[in-house]
């Protein structure tokens, strides 16, 4: 049977509440407790929590949407009852709906644990257990743009308190002590837009950009790494976060398995991201676990862009506009070129990438987009390197 998720009345006077926001998209897999939606009382804000281990079924209410108290707005599922028909929405009932909802107590050990998800089909898919957090932590965490997935919660069965947050931020700062800043000449990667076919559509200047970042990392495993819990974890493919500006605030979209891809599945993935995201439909794994963070605002005409370090990164790269500069060419004489300016910002700690290791990454980088061509080829091979 189908369990539902009660919005439940929050006091005697509580009438009704806001549903601010869904954590988590239809189809997705919950744990008993996790936050599955927020909403929002005439006095504070709260979260309502999955009843039982399952998927999560149809969602009743839009985000936005000012909902009766005592109402049941979801379904949680069992793996057997994904795709077939569900029963009618129960009616608003006043006894276990009156009271906050309380999450099972947890499992005695992990082994008893993993039986029960086992016993309702969870261990089918890979599934994580979704970072607990109070309203306040993840209020504050979506203004300072921090990932909780990478805190350790110090509240009641770990959930993120916001302290946790403010700790979180002094870490950030310390964090982002070591920054190298180097000045790339973009005149050939200018040049490959314009020679670009008509019909095709030339890519911006920074998905060029963003697939020489990627292809660089392949060089560069201690970049191609996140930090969490003062752990080191190297990554098989590389997580490049992409920082995507929306209508209030900004959206990091997460591109991973596409250093072998050729440049016109490189260009489609990108767009496909991109477009999910500006939608809101980016998947979890879409949304956080980037290796690197990189911040591109010179649409924004910033000549300069000195990025910060989010957990679980381990650096983050900010491109600023590009602008003619005097640059001395063979001769000695100074040219006007077409330069960028890239700041990589390294994280601080056991394991973490060093001054040497993120200067060579910004070699190997700038390299790439002053000799392009190798762009266009499937895995980024140089094309110039058979030249004589």
């Amino acid at each position: 049977m189908p369990l539902p998720v009660w919005l439940p009345r929050f006091g005697p006077a509580n009438e009704e509440s806001r549903l601010l926001r869904w954590l988590v998209a239809e189809g997705e897999a919950v744990l008993a407790g996790d936050p599955v939606c927020e909403v929002e009382t005439d006095k504070v804000n709260m979260e309502i929590e999955a009843p039982a281990d399952g998927w999560m079924g149809p969602q009743r209410f839009a985000a936005d949407t000012v909902v009766p108290a005592a109402t049941v707005v979801a379904w949680v599922l069992r793996e057997d009852e994904k795709g077939q028909e569900l029963p009618d929405w129960p009616e608003a009932r006043e006894g276990n709906a009156a009271r906050l909802p309380v999450a099972p107590a947890p499992a005695q050990n992990a082994v008893s644990h993993e039986r029960e998800r086992a016993e309702v089909g969870l261990n089918t898919t890979p599934v994580s257990r979704r970072v607990r957090a109070t309203p306040a932590a993840r209020h504050q965490a979506r203004i300072r743009k921090i990932d909780l997935a990478g805190l350790t919660g110090s509240g009641p069965r770990g959930r993120v308190q916001a302290d946790d947050l403010r700790q979180a931020g002094q870490q950030t700062m310390a964090a982002s002590s070591v920054r190298l800043e180097v000045l790339v000449d973009m005149t050939a990667l200018l040049e490959l837009r314009r020679m670009w076919p008509v019909a095709a559509g030339a890519p911006s200047h920074f998905t060029l950009l963003l697939r020489a970042c990627v292809l660089a990392l392949r060089e560069h495993p201690a970049l191609k790494a996140t930090l969490r819990g003062g752990r080191h974890e190297r990554l098989e493919s590389a997580r490049a976060g992409v920082v995507i500006p929306g209508h209030d605030d900004e959206i990091l979209a997460v591109l991973e398995d596409v250093e072998d891809l050729d440049m016109p599945a490189f260009l489609q993935r990108y767009d496909d991201l991109v477009r999910r995201a500006q939608g809101r439909g980016l998947a979890a794994r879409e949304r956080s676990g980037a290796s690197i963070r990189i911040c591109d605002l010179g649409a924004f005409g910033i000549h300069h862009v000195s990025p910060r370090v989010v957990p679980p990164a381990v650096a983050s790269l900010g491109v600023g506009v590009i602008e003619q500069r005097l640059l001395p060419d063979e001769t000695g004489s100074a040219a006007a070129r077409p330069v960028a300016t890239l700041v990589l910002a390294l994280a601080d700690g056991p394991g973490a990438p060093s001054e040497i290791e993120g200067a060579r990454f910004l070699r190997d980088l700038c390299a790439r987009l002053e000799r392009p061509l190798g762009l266009l080829l499937q895995g980024g091979t140089d094309a110039d390197r058979h030249r004589k």
